[in-house]
């Protein structure tokens, strides 16, 4: 009998090493957007973050909300969901990517990769 390769263990552990690319993009649609639903997070392509699992974006929200860069609070609109909001850490992050200059060493790193065309930038 040959076996099938478990390719969701594959993707997770590849998704997992690009966190960091994935926080920023989720700091920079939370300060564009002040608070979202996971579903709002997941439904933007120009940030990128609907190419994640659900349990992945689940995993992530949870270290940031642990590393207190987001609050998650339940949606008074919908039952079953919550709203996550950047903290006051979380916008002094989003603010510092925001003002950097392009020309920033920052952005020769791949988990800053195309912030800056993300809209907000001041430049």
């Amino acid at each position: 009998m040959v076996r099938k390769r478990d390719r969701s263990k594959k993707h997770s552990i590849r998704q997992r090493s690009n966190d960091d690319f994935y926080r920023i993009r989720i700091i920079m649609f939370l300060l564009s957007k002040k608070e979202s639903t996971k579903a709002e997070l997941q439904e933007k392509a120009e940030y990128g973050i609907h190419k994640m699992h659900r349990i992945d974006l689940d995993i992530l929200l949870e270290k940031m909300r642990e590393r207190k860069l987001i609050t998650k609070h339940p949606n008074p609109h919908l039952k079953k969901s919550m709203l996550f909001a950047l903290t006051e850490r979380g916008v002094e992050l989003a603010t510092m990517i925001k003002d950097a200059n392009d020309k920033d060493p920052l952005f020769d790193l791949d988990a800053f990769r195309n912030v800056k065309s993300l809209g907000l930038s001041n430049g």
